[in-house]
């Protein structure tokens, strides 16, 4: 059932993210999918993690972290991100976000510190519920967001991005 588990929703396209945090030897992170708006007031976002992450205990101990949403130039971001263990920043630009200090990577579409709520369990992955103390976003007709579908990172065509821009 896994795979076709897999298989029917990857017919759901998403965008990507990185939740970031400061752990005791510095920045983690770990490429996610799973994010949304949770409630308007007050603003909290939910963000759903897999169990096994490395990453995320350093980042839940913290209590704070940063979601920073990914431009269509940084898939060779997401894809550092996704693996498991190993250095993540050495080659990426980031910044301490102002409410947090957790990094905000560079050249990403928008963010959104965060300090965690509850925490609930969700078979394989922790659910968790932020509240927002802060979020920006750049204001860039030409960046567009990274979407993935079907296990691969397609990109929107001029005629979309028209009709989103008009």
């Amino acid at each position: 059932m896994t795979t076709n588990f897999r298989d029917v929703l990857g017919h759901f396209p998403t965008g990507v993210a990185i939740v970031a945090g400061t752990g005791p030897d510095g920045p983690v992170g770990l490429t996610i999918q799973s994010f949304m708006a949770l409630s308007l007031e007050p603003a909290m976002v939910l963000v759903s993690i897999d169990r096994r992450s490395t990453s995320w205990p350093a980042i839940r101990a913290s209590g704070k972290f940063v979601v920073n949403i990914l431009s269509s130039r940084q898939e060779a971001v997401a894809r550092t991100f996704a693996k498991s263990g190993g250095p993540k920043f050495g080659d990426v630009r980031w910044f301490p976000g102002a409410r947090t200090g957790a990094p905000v990577i560079g050249d990403c579409q928008a963010w959104v510190e965060c300090e965690v709520g509850k925490i609930y369990a969700g078979g394989d992955h922790e659910i968790v519920t932020a509240h927002v103390l802060a979020l920006s976003s750049i204001d860039d007709p030409q960046s567009h967001p990274l979407v993935y579908f079907r296990s691969k990172f397609p990109r929107l065509d001029r005629d979309h991005w028209s009709a989103l821009n008009a």
